[in-house]
Protein backbone atom coordinates (compact mmCIF):
# COMPACT_ATOMS: atom_id res chain seq x y z
CA UNK A 1 0.00 0.00 0.00
CA UNK A 2 1.28 3.57 -1.13
CA UNK A 3 0.41 6.09 1.04
CA UNK A 4 2.76 8.21 0.35
CA UNK A 5 2.11 12.05 -1.18
CA UNK A 6 1.39 12.51 -4.30
CA UNK A 7 3.37 15.41 -6.31
CA UNK A 8 0.31 16.79 -7.54
CA UNK A 9 3.44 18.38 -10.51
CA UNK A 10 4.10 14.67 -11.92
CA UNK A 11 0.25 13.96 -12.50
CA UNK A 12 -3.62 15.47 -13.18
CA UNK A 13 -2.90 17.00 -16.71
CA UNK A 14 -6.13 14.90 -17.67
CA UNK A 15 -7.75 13.77 -14.58
CA UNK A 16 -10.82 11.34 -14.32
CA UNK A 17 -13.07 11.72 -11.25
CA UNK A 18 -15.18 8.63 -10.54
CA UNK A 19 -17.71 8.24 -7.90
CA UNK A 20 -21.37 6.56 -7.16
CA UNK A 21 -23.81 5.77 -4.24
CA UNK A 22 -26.74 6.56 -2.72
CA UNK A 23 -28.42 9.94 -2.46
CA UNK A 24 -26.56 10.95 0.65
CA UNK A 25 -23.82 9.36 -0.31
CA UNK A 26 -23.22 11.97 -3.46
CA UNK A 27 -24.12 14.92 -0.88
CA UNK A 28 -21.17 13.32 1.52
CA UNK A 29 -18.99 13.60 -1.55
CA UNK A 30 -19.88 16.80 -2.81
CA UNK A 31 -17.65 19.27 -0.94
CA UNK A 32 -14.81 16.35 -2.41
CA UNK A 33 -15.71 16.80 -5.95
CA UNK A 34 -15.96 20.40 -5.89
CA UNK A 35 -12.32 20.78 -4.59
CA UNK A 36 -10.70 18.69 -7.24
CA UNK A 37 -12.59 20.28 -9.65
CA UNK A 38 -10.79 23.33 -8.55
CA UNK A 39 -7.39 22.05 -7.46
CA UNK A 40 -7.70 20.52 -11.54
CA UNK A 41 -8.61 23.94 -12.80
CA UNK A 42 -11.51 22.95 -14.79
CA UNK A 43 -9.31 20.03 -16.73
CA UNK A 44 -11.15 17.30 -14.56
CA UNK A 45 -13.49 14.75 -16.26
CA UNK A 46 -16.44 13.73 -13.79
CA UNK A 47 -18.00 10.06 -14.20
CA UNK A 48 -20.78 9.65 -12.09
CA UNK A 49 -23.84 8.04 -11.52
CA UNK A 50 -26.76 8.87 -12.83
CA UNK A 51 -30.05 9.60 -10.95
CA UNK A 52 -32.24 12.37 -9.49
CA UNK A 53 -28.80 14.09 -7.91
CA UNK A 54 -27.16 14.89 -10.98
CA UNK A 55 -27.75 18.77 -10.62
CA UNK A 56 -25.74 18.77 -7.46
CA UNK A 57 -23.01 18.64 -9.54
CA UNK A 58 -24.12 21.30 -12.44
CA UNK A 59 -21.82 24.13 -13.16
CA UNK A 60 -18.68 22.68 -11.41
CA UNK A 61 -15.12 23.94 -13.73
CA UNK A 62 -14.95 20.53 -15.77
CA UNK A 63 -13.56 19.41 -18.92
CA UNK A 64 -16.53 17.01 -19.42
CA UNK A 65 -18.69 15.14 -17.51
CA UNK A 66 -20.77 11.68 -18.00
CA UNK A 67 -23.56 10.08 -15.81
CA UNK A 68 -23.93 6.57 -15.53
CA UNK A 69 -27.20 4.11 -14.89
CA UNK A 70 -25.76 2.14 -12.18
CA UNK A 71 -27.25 -0.88 -10.29
CA UNK A 72 -26.30 -3.01 -7.16
CA UNK A 73 -26.05 -6.60 -8.03
CA UNK A 74 -23.78 -7.97 -5.42
CA UNK A 75 -23.19 -6.22 -1.36
CA UNK A 76 -19.61 -5.09 -2.46
CA UNK A 77 -20.17 -2.47 -5.13
CA UNK A 78 -22.29 -1.21 -8.24
CA UNK A 79 -22.51 -2.34 -11.72
CA UNK A 80 -22.23 -0.33 -15.24
CA UNK A 81 -22.31 -0.29 -18.36
CA UNK A 82 -18.53 1.24 -18.92
CA UNK A 83 -19.32 2.27 -22.47
CA UNK A 84 -20.61 5.63 -22.40
CA UNK A 85 -17.60 7.20 -20.33
CA UNK A 86 -14.80 5.54 -22.97
CA UNK A 87 -14.63 8.88 -24.58
CA UNK A 88 -14.67 10.30 -21.64
CA UNK A 89 -11.64 8.25 -20.03
CA UNK A 90 -9.23 8.88 -23.48
CA UNK A 91 -5.80 10.16 -22.69
CA UNK A 92 -6.25 9.84 -18.98
CA UNK A 93 -3.42 9.96 -17.27
CA UNK A 94 -4.81 9.81 -13.43
CA UNK A 95 -7.97 7.41 -12.01
CA UNK A 96 -9.26 9.24 -8.95
CA UNK A 97 -12.25 7.39 -7.31
CA UNK A 98 -13.98 7.88 -4.01
CA UNK A 99 -15.94 4.73 -4.31
CA UNK A 100 -15.35 2.31 -1.34
CA UNK A 101 -16.76 -0.60 -2.96
CA UNK A 102 -14.85 -2.82 -5.95
CA UNK A 103 -16.71 -4.49 -8.85
CA UNK A 104 -16.29 -6.47 -12.39
CA UNK A 105 -17.84 -2.98 -13.78
CA UNK A 106 -15.55 -0.81 -11.66
CA UNK A 107 -12.38 -2.71 -12.81
CA UNK A 108 -13.07 -2.61 -16.65
CA UNK A 109 -13.72 1.05 -16.42
CA UNK A 110 -9.82 0.66 -14.38
CA UNK A 111 -8.74 -0.99 -17.28
CA UNK A 112 -10.09 1.17 -20.30
CA UNK A 113 -8.44 4.47 -18.60
CA UNK A 114 -4.98 3.06 -18.61
CA UNK A 115 -4.08 5.96 -15.83
CA UNK A 116 -0.44 6.25 -14.75
CA UNK A 117 -1.91 6.59 -11.57
CA UNK A 118 -4.56 5.68 -9.81
CA UNK A 119 -5.62 6.92 -6.43
CA UNK A 120 -8.57 5.95 -4.11
CA UNK A 121 -9.71 3.88 -0.86
CA UNK A 122 -9.27 0.79 -2.00
CA UNK A 123 -6.20 -1.60 -1.61
CA UNK A 124 -5.97 -1.82 -5.73
CA UNK A 125 -5.06 1.88 -6.02
CA UNK A 126 -1.32 3.36 -6.67
CA UNK A 127 -2.02 5.45 -3.99
CA UNK A 128 -4.40 4.35 -1.14
CA UNK A 129 -5.65 6.36 1.41
CA UNK A 130 -6.45 5.15 5.03
CA UNK A 131 -9.60 3.19 4.73
CA UNK A 132 -10.92 4.04 8.35
CA UNK A 133 -14.14 5.66 9.69
CA UNK A 134 -12.83 7.69 12.48
CA UNK A 135 -14.03 10.99 11.15
CA UNK A 136 -17.03 12.07 9.71
CA UNK A 137 -17.94 11.45 6.51
CA UNK A 138 -17.74 14.49 5.01
CA UNK A 139 -14.02 14.46 6.25
CA UNK A 140 -13.01 11.36 5.22
CA UNK A 141 -14.29 12.16 1.23
CA UNK A 142 -12.38 15.19 1.51
CA UNK A 143 -9.38 13.36 2.52
CA UNK A 144 -8.17 12.37 -0.95
CA UNK A 145 -8.50 16.07 -2.27
CA UNK A 146 -6.89 17.03 0.64
CA UNK A 147 -3.91 14.65 -0.34
CA UNK A 148 -3.49 16.06 -3.41
CA UNK A 149 -3.77 19.41 -2.62
CA UNK A 150 -2.93 20.06 1.03
CA UNK A 151 -3.37 23.78 0.66
CA UNK A 152 -7.53 23.16 0.06
CA UNK A 153 -9.74 23.22 2.79
CA UNK A 154 -13.60 21.17 3.33
CA UNK A 155 -14.38 24.87 4.41
CA UNK A 156 -13.80 26.33 1.23
CA UNK A 157 -15.99 23.78 -0.66
CA UNK A 158 -18.74 23.38 1.65
CA UNK A 159 -21.03 25.61 1.02
CA UNK A 160 -25.05 25.53 0.04
CA UNK A 161 -26.73 23.45 -2.86
CA UNK A 162 -27.03 25.66 -6.38
CA UNK A 163 -30.25 24.67 -7.21
CA UNK A 164 -31.36 24.89 -10.78
CA UNK A 165 -33.65 27.88 -10.76
CA UNK A 166 -36.81 26.43 -11.99
CA UNK A 167 -36.56 24.46 -8.71
CA UNK A 168 -35.81 27.57 -6.53
CA UNK A 169 -39.01 29.39 -8.46
CA UNK A 170 -41.64 26.20 -7.42
CA UNK A 171 -40.29 26.31 -4.05
CA UNK A 172 -40.67 29.78 -3.75
CA UNK A 173 -44.19 29.99 -4.45
CA UNK A 174 -44.57 27.14 -1.86
CA UNK A 175 -42.61 28.71 0.85
CA UNK A 176 -44.48 31.78 0.53
CA UNK A 177 -47.69 29.91 1.51
CA UNK A 178 -45.67 29.72 5.10
CA UNK A 179 -45.66 33.79 5.16
CA UNK A 180 -45.14 35.09 8.90
CA UNK A 181 -44.83 31.04 9.71
CA UNK A 182 -41.83 28.97 11.83
CA UNK A 183 -41.47 26.24 9.09
CA UNK A 184 -40.08 22.93 11.11
CA UNK A 185 -39.19 20.15 8.66
CA UNK A 186 -39.87 17.03 9.87
CA UNK A 187 -37.82 13.54 7.75
CA UNK A 188 -38.63 10.66 9.81
CA UNK A 189 -38.29 8.40 6.98
CA UNK A 190 -34.92 6.33 5.70
CA UNK A 191 -34.68 4.21 2.98
CA UNK A 192 -33.33 1.31 5.46
CA UNK A 193 -36.34 1.01 8.57
CA UNK A 194 -34.19 0.55 11.43
CA UNK A 195 -33.36 4.04 10.81
CA UNK A 196 -36.66 5.36 10.69
CA UNK A 197 -39.19 6.98 13.49
CA UNK A 198 -41.69 4.60 14.08
CA UNK A 199 -45.46 5.57 13.52
CA UNK A 200 -46.34 6.80 16.54
CA UNK A 201 -42.91 8.79 17.36
CA UNK A 202 -43.70 10.25 13.94
CA UNK A 203 -47.18 11.43 15.12
CA UNK A 204 -46.45 12.31 18.90
CA UNK A 205 -43.52 14.63 17.63
CA UNK A 206 -46.06 16.51 15.05
CA UNK A 207 -48.19 17.16 17.81
CA UNK A 208 -46.30 18.05 20.54
CA UNK A 209 -44.26 20.40 17.78
CA UNK A 210 -47.47 22.05 17.45
CA UNK A 211 -47.90 22.87 20.56
CA UNK A 212 -44.16 24.98 21.28
CA UNK A 213 -46.11 28.33 18.71
CA UNK A 214 -49.15 29.41 17.35
CA UNK A 215 -46.58 30.09 14.48
CA UNK A 216 -45.37 26.83 13.75
CA UNK A 217 -46.00 25.00 10.88
CA UNK A 218 -44.57 21.85 10.05
CA UNK A 219 -43.60 19.98 6.97
CA UNK A 220 -42.71 16.44 6.91
CA UNK A 221 -41.13 15.01 3.62
CA UNK A 222 -41.63 11.09 3.20
CA UNK A 223 -42.47 8.95 0.48
CA UNK A 224 -44.67 6.41 1.62
CA UNK A 225 -48.15 7.04 1.20
CA UNK A 226 -49.62 5.74 4.93
CA UNK A 227 -47.89 9.66 6.12
CA UNK A 228 -50.52 11.74 4.06
CA UNK A 229 -52.95 10.51 7.40
CA UNK A 230 -51.43 12.92 9.52
CA UNK A 231 -52.71 16.19 7.29
CA UNK A 232 -55.69 15.50 9.66
CA UNK A 233 -53.74 16.55 12.85
CA UNK A 234 -53.95 20.57 12.05
CA UNK A 235 -54.38 22.73 9.19
CA UNK A 236 -50.13 23.84 9.61
CA UNK A 237 -49.16 20.63 8.96
CA UNK A 238 -48.06 20.48 5.38
CA UNK A 239 -47.13 16.31 3.86
CA UNK A 240 -45.01 16.49 0.99
CA UNK A 241 -44.78 12.37 0.39
CA UNK A 242 -44.77 13.15 -3.90
CA UNK A 243 -42.17 15.64 -4.56
CA UNK A 244 -39.26 15.11 -6.77
CA UNK A 245 -35.60 15.11 -5.16
CA UNK A 246 -34.59 18.21 -6.30
CA UNK A 247 -37.71 20.39 -5.51
CA UNK A 248 -38.11 18.43 -1.70
CA UNK A 249 -34.14 19.18 -1.33
CA UNK A 250 -35.05 23.09 -2.25
CA UNK A 251 -37.69 23.26 0.70
CA UNK A 252 -35.90 21.05 3.10
CA UNK A 253 -33.29 23.99 2.78
CA UNK A 254 -35.32 26.96 3.04
CA UNK A 255 -36.43 25.22 6.39
CA UNK A 256 -36.22 26.89 9.53
CA UNK A 257 -35.12 23.96 11.66
CA UNK A 258 -34.97 20.33 10.27
CA UNK A 259 -35.53 17.26 12.87
CA UNK A 260 -34.65 13.98 10.77
CA UNK A 261 -32.97 10.62 10.71
CA UNK A 262 -29.90 9.88 9.31
CA UNK A 263 -30.56 10.61 5.44
CA UNK A 264 -30.00 12.35 2.51
CA UNK A 265 -32.36 15.27 3.69
CA UNK A 266 -30.09 15.67 7.19
CA UNK A 267 -26.98 16.50 4.58
CA UNK A 268 -29.00 19.43 2.66
CA UNK A 269 -30.07 20.69 5.55
CA UNK A 270 -26.06 20.43 7.20
CA UNK A 271 -24.28 22.30 3.52
CA UNK A 272 -27.37 24.43 3.57
CA UNK A 273 -26.86 25.57 7.50
CA UNK A 274 -30.44 24.92 8.86
CA UNK A 275 -30.40 24.28 12.37
CA UNK A 276 -31.18 20.75 12.84
CA UNK A 277 -31.93 17.85 15.13
CA UNK A 278 -30.25 14.82 14.31
CA UNK A 279 -31.97 11.46 14.70
CA UNK A 280 -29.68 8.54 15.84
CA UNK A 281 -30.52 4.63 16.40
CA UNK A 282 -28.35 2.33 14.83
CA UNK A 283 -25.81 4.94 13.37
CA UNK A 284 -23.39 7.13 14.32
CA UNK A 285 -23.79 10.66 14.92
CA UNK A 286 -20.36 11.61 14.84
CA UNK A 287 -19.59 9.80 11.73
CA UNK A 288 -22.79 10.71 9.40
CA UNK A 289 -24.12 13.45 11.57
CA UNK A 290 -24.51 17.08 10.96
CA UNK A 291 -21.22 18.32 10.45
CA UNK A 292 -21.44 22.32 9.78
CA UNK A 293 -25.08 23.60 10.61
CA UNK A 294 -25.80 24.08 14.36
CA UNK A 295 -27.34 21.10 15.70
CA UNK A 296 -27.99 18.54 18.31
CA UNK A 297 -27.94 15.32 18.35
CA UNK A 298 -30.39 12.64 20.00
CA UNK A 299 -29.31 9.39 20.35
CA UNK A 300 -30.74 6.09 21.25
CA UNK A 301 -30.04 2.55 21.30
CA UNK A 302 -32.53 2.30 18.27
CA UNK A 303 -35.22 4.47 17.29
CA UNK A 304 -38.16 2.44 19.13
CA UNK A 305 -36.78 3.76 22.40
CA UNK A 306 -36.17 7.11 21.71
CA UNK A 307 -38.42 9.60 24.01
CA UNK A 308 -40.20 12.24 22.01
CA UNK A 309 -39.87 14.70 24.86
CA UNK A 310 -35.67 15.03 24.14
CA UNK A 311 -35.99 15.67 20.61
CA UNK A 312 -38.69 18.32 21.43
CA UNK A 313 -36.62 19.70 24.26
CA UNK A 314 -33.66 20.22 21.33
CA UNK A 315 -35.90 21.66 18.93
CA UNK A 316 -37.26 24.22 21.21
CA UNK A 317 -34.17 25.43 22.38
CA UNK A 318 -32.55 26.00 18.18
CA UNK A 319 -35.95 27.39 17.84
CA UNK A 320 -35.33 30.16 20.45
CA UNK A 321 -31.88 31.37 19.14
Amino acid sequence: MNTAKSDEATFGRIPVVFFGNGLGDNLLALPAVRALCAGFEGRARLVLQSGPHQFLFDGLPVASSVFLKMWTITRNGLEFDTRPALKTLEGCDTFISLAEWKSSSLNRLRSACQAKVTIGFMNDSDVQLPNLHVDHQFDFMFSIPRHIFPHLTIDQFSGPIRFPWNVCGAGEEIVRCFENKVIVGLHPESSEPNKSCAPELTERLVRDLLKLRADLAVCVFAQGPEYSTLKAISERLVVFNYLPFDLAAYLVSRMNLFIGVDSCFLHVCDLCRVPGVGLFGPTESKLWGFRFSTHVHICSRSLAQMEAGHVIEAASGLIRR
